[in-house]
């Protein structure tokens, strides 16, 4: 792992721990989804756009967190869209 491998895993875990702190942590858990398995960075930008929804009193962080993880976000559906097309092969 090269140092700038390490320095965007711990921006991206950064960015996880102040989504978390915001109240990320307390989402409610999805049916797919193992107990205690921590909320997909694809569900995290989106509690960074809710929250954010209102722009007096949202914090900068939270929405600085958001966009760091949207690229995270991105890799995340774009696998969720592979399965999805693996699945829809199968079937026909």
């Amino acid at each position: 792992m090269t140092t700038d491998d390490r320095t965007r895993a711990a921006e991206l875990d950064q960015a996880r721990t102040t989504m978390n702190e915001a109240g990320a942590s307390r989402l409610a858990r999805r049916p797919w989804e193992h107990t205690g398995q921590p909320p997909s960075d694809t569900d995290l930008v989106r509690f960074a756009a809710w929250i954010c929804r209102d722009a007096q009193g949202t914090d900068p962080s939270v929405v600085s967190a958001g966009l760091r993880l949207l690229s995270s976000a991105r890799v995340e559906l774009d696998q969720i869209e592979a399965g999805l097309l693996f699945a829809a092969r199968a079937v026909g």
